[in-house]
């Protein structure tokens, strides 16, 4: 949906020396297998509009495309409060790094 953020991904790779696959999709509509990591940030706004549909549904349904002991890492502002829809998907996550404005959560699949 957001060229922008697609090539902002791409170079935070490229700078940071990883190797990952990085592809458009409404949240999950263009994955076709399982991966043993996932990284996002997911988005909360559309436009100018506050909306937490594409990181709910992100949040949702990541365990199912990740492969048995696989691990989700997001990036979220400090203020978001993913860990409660966390819970719903994942036995347990971490919170490895944070500042007073961002958090870092990383859940590992059942």
């Amino acid at each position: 949906i957001n060229a922008y953020a697609l090539a902002s991904a791409k170079l935070s790779l490229t700078k940071n020396k990883l190797n990952a696959h990085v592809f458009a999709s409404n949240v999950f509509s263009n994955v076709e297998k399982k991966y043993n990591t996932l990284v996002s940030n997911p988005p909360f706004h559309s436009g100018k509009q506050t909306n937490y549909v594409a990181a709910e549904t992100f949040i949702n349904q990541s365990a199912c495309y990740l492969k048995s002991r696989g691990a989700l890492s997001i990036v979220a502002n400090k203020f978001l409060r993913y860990e409660p829809l966390l819970e719903q998907s994942y036995s347990s996550f971490i919170s490895p790094q944070q500042n007073n404005k961002f958090k870092v959560l990383t859940c590992f699949n059942k």
